[in-house]
């Protein structure tokens, strides 16, 4: 409840995946982030950590999510992929 309570008082959600992709609680919560984004206005994020496949973004885990822009990092110090997340939070 905790986590629902703290995504429901969020101005944006960040998902992130990594290259095993999501796990069992990330999957409700990107339920509930997409959930939140068309009840609410609540933005989702999502960012790809390095080495992950990019594929994984239209698997049916990310279910509404995957037709919304996506970050990727390339690397640990992607400076760009970092500007760009900030960029998005505000």
């Amino acid at each position: 409840e905790k986590i629902v309570d703290a995504m429901n008082q969020a101005k944006a959600n960040i998902i992130f995946c990594g290259t095993h992709g999501l796990g069992p609680s990330q999957k409700e919560e990107v339920a509930y982030a997409s959930k939140l984004l068309t009840d609410k206005g609540i933005r989702a994020i999502v960012v790809l950590l390095p080495d992950t496949d990019k594929s994984i973004v239209s698997s049916k885990e990310f279910g509404f999510l995957s037709t919304k822009s996506y970050i990727t990092f390339k690397s640990e110090n992607d400076h760009e992929a970092l500007n760009r997340l900030l960029r998005s939070l505000t």
